[in-house]
């Protein structure tokens, strides 16, 4: 099956589209907000919010990789707690015997 025949549309130039509208509006608010500064500060204050969005990325990443670990931790406790598929086949064999 197909997208077209589930009556999924996917047009990847309206994606595109999308994308291109969005950088356009980051790109006209952050003009307007750095056009209402006085020239001399539009530096310092753009490099200030650089700066503070960049922490606030690491401390969420941060988050998202301990989480990581954590799912990787139950996985490995997971797959330690089930025995192999040939251990539960030598098992059975054992069983009926």
């Amino acid at each position: 099956m197909n997208a077209r025949v589930l009556g999924i549309s996917f047009d990847p130039e309206k994606v595109n589209q999308a994308e291109r509208s969005g950088i356009d509006n980051s790109a006209a608010y952050l003009k307007s907000w750095l056009s209402a500064l006085p020239e001399a500060e539009r530096k310092p204050e753009l490099m200030s919010a650089i700066g503070s969005a960049q922490k606030i990325s690491d401390y969420v990443l941060s988050f998202a990789m301990k989480l990581e670990e954590q799912l990787d931790q139950q996985d490995d406790e997971r797959s330690e707690a089930q025995p192999e598929p040939s251990a539960l086949a030598s098992a059975r064999y054992k069983v009926k015997i």
